[in-house]
C-alpha cells in the first residue's frame, strides 16, 4: 500500500481543524465577554484594551495549537512522519490567522470608540504568542516524526501492539507540551 499523499494528509488535518469551529467561536466570544465584563465591573475602563488583547492572543495561540494537533493526528493516523513541508504549511496558515486576529481587534476597538465616543487606542500585539505557538507546533511535529519512525520499525518487525503504546506515549507528550 502506498503512503497517503501530502494532499490527503492536509485535507484530513484541515477537516479536523474545522470540525468544531462553531463551538470554539462561541466559547471564545463568551470568554471575551466575561473578561470585559469583569474589567468593567471593577470600574477600570483602561483595563478593557489589555483584556481584549489578552483574549485575542489566547484565541490565536489556541487556534494555532489546535491546527498543529490536527496535523499531528493526521500523520499519526496515516503512520507517516510529517516533513518540513508540514512545518512550513503551519507557519503559512498562522499568518492569516494572526492577520484576522489583528483585524478583529482593530474592528472591536473601532466599535468601542464609536459606542463610547472616546478616542481610539491602537495596540495590536500578538507576534510573541504566534511565535510561541508555532514553536510548540514544530516541537509536536518533530516528536511525531520520531514516533512514526519507531512505529514503522515496529510494524516492519511485526509488532503491531507497539502502535497502541506509541499512541498513548504521544498523547502524554502532547498534553505535556501544552502545559
Amino acid at each position: 500500500m502506498n503512503p497517503p499523499s501530502r494532499f490527503e494528509i492536509e485535507k484530513f488535518a484541515n477537516e479536523r481543524f474545522q470540525a468544531d469551529r462553531e463551538r470554539r467561536i462561541e466559547r471564545y466570544a463568551q470568554e471575551q465577554n466575561q473578561a470585559l465584563a469583569q474589567v468593567r465591573s471593577g470600574g477600570n475602563i483602561g483595563g478593557c484594551l489589555p483584556a481584549l488583547i489578552h483574549c485575542k492572543q489566547e484565541r490565536l495561540r489556541t487556534e494555532i495549537l489546535i491546527l498543529a494537533d490536527a496535523w499531528v493526528e493526521a500523520s499519526t493516523l496515516y503512520v507517516v512522519p510529517l516533513q518540513e513541508w508540514a512545518e512550513k504549511a503551519l507557519e503559512k496558515a498562522a499568518t492569516p490567522m494572526a492577520a484576522g486576529t489583528i483585524s478583529s481587534l482593530r474592528g472591536q476597538l473601532d466599535l468601542e470608540a464609536t459606542r463610547t465616543q472616546r478616542p481610539q487606542l491602537r495596540n495590536a500585539g500578538g507576534s510573541r504568542e504566534i511565535d510561541s505557538a508555532i514553536e510548540i507546533g514544530i516541537a509536536r511535529r518533530e516528536t511525531q516524526a520520531e514516533d512514526a519512525r519507531e512505529q514503522s520499525c515496529a510494524f516492519a518487525k511485526g509488532r503491531s501492539g507497539g502502535f497502541q503504546q506509541a499512541v498513548r506515549t504521544n498523547q502524554r507528550r502532547w498534553i505535556g507540551a501544552t502545559r
